[in-house]
């Protein structure tokens, strides 16, 4: 998976621009259609769901470094007032790349599943 600038991994930047923390599901997909290049978004839509665990290691660690690590994180901040109460990163960012798979292919997302179904998914991807 291609991101436009690996910096965003370690230091919030993505070509140059401080990178912008989320702060609901619909703007992570927002965030992700302009730093993943077009032909790793392809992959992604194309990809079977049981087979997004592959995502884990690249757009995953991006969203866990980037947005889910920080204790100020505005994007757990929201999803803790929407009615989360625990989570695990590995959990949580593959949840987020589920839905954005969903959204590239055209599924409805529903803010209030949310967390029903990050309650059901696995605690780590072990």
């Amino acid at each position: 998976l291609a991101l436009i600038s690996n910096a965003g991994y370690s230091n919030k930047r993505v070509s140059g621009l401080p990178m912008k923390i989320p702060t609901s599901i619909q703007e992570c997909f927002e965030i992700l259609k302009e730093v993943v290049d077009k032909p790793s978004l392809d992959l992604i839509k194309n990809k079977k769901r049981e087979g997004l665990v592959d995502f884990h290691m690249d757009i995953g660690l991006f969203i866990r470094n980037n947005w889910l690590y920080a204790e100020d994180s505005p994007l757990i901040k929201a999803l803790r007032e929407h009615g989360m109460t625990y989570y695990h990163e590995d959990t949580l960012s593959a949840l987020i790349i589920e839905l954005f798979w969903e959204h590239l292919n055209g599924i409805e997302y529903e803010e209030s599943d949310f967390i029903e179904r990050l309650a059901t998914m696995p605690s780590t991807l072990n």
